[in-house]
């Protein structure tokens, strides 16, 4: 029999609040429960999965010590509770394994697993996965530092509510091809929903599979799934989001290793808080939002800072790409049978491409509002003639795309114009520069010999409708009104009369 374990100042503990603990001495390793009777013992390092397995479907288990196991820990009793003081090193994959039984619903659930103090480890071997769960409900899984394993947590059908899976850090990962170092699989009978994942941060070696992933759902029924505070910088590729009403609050996406930062599919999904993120795709998604996301880069191969592609009705609102000069073909780009998206105050600033929105052929019913567009193609990547403010390839204007409001500065020097075919899209009152539409007033003087007058309309191409009011009785003679690409100009038939200034007119005019 082993004598209970000393607490602080070599004081015995004051109580036992636990059904079981496991610990080791020098060269044993055991097991006993709460009156002190061993419920089992072996040899440390050899036995110790022996031992845990023994003890770990209790209440209330305690492992302390480090601990090198060789198999599998299941967990399999409902409203089990494991606290880990230390550390736990496997080959077994996976080295915890939380999980009832598709057959006949029988589900474990309200299990919870915490690490205990500051540095609590989960140690692999590159080949498993660290946490395991399967047909359950109510999981929370708290504090653990996960390193040197493939996966560190897979779900496989996770559903009800109150699962929280918070405070983990997975580092030095390999995860396979299309693997996650949090993955949520497509389970065989029923979905995962109502989890919160918070707090988690994620780093994988350089020789991880380029096409592994911070966070991927692949069940596409997933639903109420909330992500807060995640920082994904040392790895390929960020998040992978499928199903609906998928929420991801304050997350860095920046995917230092190359790929993308997040994919969306399915619909009704919403984003908020993006920072440093390695490109956005909506791919096949519906109703989502994206709000206030700063410092959005491109992608891995450059061709966009967020792409929205066989997508509708979704709502962006603040989006900010290409700070710093990063360097993209687009910074926004529309693409496939895309339509009824609004985009909202975005702004493309410093991009280093060619155009700061692109509507691809089929994209069509879209609507710009109010874009903050600066400094394209400031460094002269490409020639002047290839660069427009808006790049537009969809022609039918019964279903044309909308941009309002747009504010622009110091781009006129980098690029062509504003766009470079404006069928089958309808601008509407652009400022500062590329106007489409403009208006003021002029005042000249009368030499009784002069029958032409022109204003400096400062549109983007010649208007197609013009207003010219004469303002003085002197104006108010016969005339017509002409223009081209600069001017507006105003033809008397006959010289009007000499005078200063005695000829004032207003006028409007828009391409």
């Amino acid at each position: 029999m082993f004598s209970q374990p000393q607490g602080w100042f070599g004081l015995r503990e004051p109580s036992r609040a636990f059904s079981a603990i496991v610990r080791k001495d020098g060269s044993t390793v055991w097991a006993e429960d709460a009156s002190g009777k061993t419920i089992a013992s072996g040899e440390a390092g050899v036995d110790d999965a022996e031992v845990i397995q023994s003890a770990i479907n209790n209440d209330v288990v305690i492992l302390r010590g480090d601990f090198s196991l060789d198999k599998t820990i299941e967990i399999t009793n409902s409203g089990s509770t494991v606290f880990l003081q230390g550390s736990v090193e496997s080959s077994a994959n996976p080295i915890f394994y939380i999980h009832g039984s598709f057959e006949g619903w029988n589900y474990v659930g309200k299990v919870r697993m915490q690490g205990l103090g500051r540095w609590v480890h989960i140690i692999g071997n590159y080949n498993n996965d660290a946490i395991f769960i399967e047909a359950a409900t109510q999981i929370h899984i708290e504090n653990f530092r996960v390193h040197d394993c493939k996966r560190g947590i897979v779900i496989n059908g996770l559903w009800g509510s109150a699962s929280e899976i918070k405070e983990i850090n997975l580092a030095s990962m390999k995860p396979g091809a299309n693997e996650a170092l949090l993955h949520i699989l497509e389970p065989p009978a029923d979905t995962s929903t109502d989890i919160i994942f918070e707090d988690i941060s994620f780093s994988v070696r350089n020789d991880a599979d380029s096409s592994s992933w911070a966070v991927r759902i692949d069940d596409a029924d997933a639903r109420f799934i909330h992500f807060k505070d995640i920082d994904a910088e040392a790895v390929y590729n960020g998040m992978y989001i499928q199903g609906y009403n998928i929420h991801i609050t304050r997350a860095k996406l920046r995917c230092d290793k190359g790929g993308i930062g997040l994919v969306l599919k399915g619909h009704s999904h919403i984003v908020k808080n993006l920072y440093e993120s390695k490109g956005i795709l909506l791919d096949g998604a519906s109703r989502c939002t994206i709000a206030h996301c700063r410092n959005i880069h491109a992608e891995k191969n450059g061709d966009y800072c967020v792409d929205i592609k066989d997508s509708t009705y979704n709502t962006l609102i603040d989006i900010n790409i290409a700070p710093y000069g990063v360097k993209a073909i687009a910074g926004f780009k529309l693409e496939g049978e895309t339509y009824w998206n609004i985009l909202r105050d975005c702004q493309c600033v410093q991009l280093r491409g060619k155009y700061a929105i692109h509507f691809a052929p089929n994209a069509r019913l879209n609507k710009i509002i109010h874009p903050h567009i600066r400094r394209l193609n400031y460094k002269d990547d490409y020639p002047a003639s290839e660069c427009y403010i808006v790049y537009n390839e969809y022609h039918n204007y019964n279903y044309a795309n909308r941009i309002f409001n747009a504010h622009l500065w110091d781009n006129a020097a980098h690029v062509s114009s504003f766009i470079n075919d404006e069928s089958g899209c309808y601008i509407k009152a652009n400022e500062h520069e590329f106007l489409y539409e403009n208006s003021g007033t002029a005042t000249f003087s009368g030499d009784g010999t002069t029958t032409q007058f022109s204003i400096a309309h400062g549109l983007v191409k010649a208007p197609s409708k013009v207003l010219v009011t004469p303002m003085t009785v002197d104006a108010a003679s016969d005339f017509y009104v002409t223009t081209d690409d600069t001017y507006i100009y105003i033809n008397y038939k006959s010289a009007p009369p000499s005078g200063t200034d005695n000829l004032k007119f207003s006028w409007f005019a828009e391409v």
